[in-house]
């Protein structure tokens, strides 16, 4: 499992969701949110992560979102999915 998806996963069971719940809630598929956490789809593009970081964010409590987006950009900075 490449770290997008894993930190996908643990942010999502952090906060509380389900995959379904978070899908509904970034506006995207369930299939598009299983594939990303079974590492099965490309690498998201930004709008996607975007998506899916406000959605998970707004669950996470507050001290902990900006360590928790912090690490999600570092991992896609390091795929080449956005630039600094």
């Amino acid at each position: 499992m490449t770290e997008l998806a894993q930190a996908l996963a643990d942010l999502r069971q952090e906060a509380g969701l389900t995959q379904s719940a978070l899908a509904h809630e970034a506006g995207l598929s369930l299939g598009a949110v299983c594939k990303l956490e079974r590492d099965e789809s490309p690498e998201p593009g930004l709008v996607v992560v975007t998506r899916l970081l406000t959605a998970l964010l707004k669950h996470v409590p507050e001290e902990a979102r900006a360590p928790r987006r912090d690490a999600v950009v570092d991992i896609m900075l390091r795929i080449g999915q956005v630039s600094k």
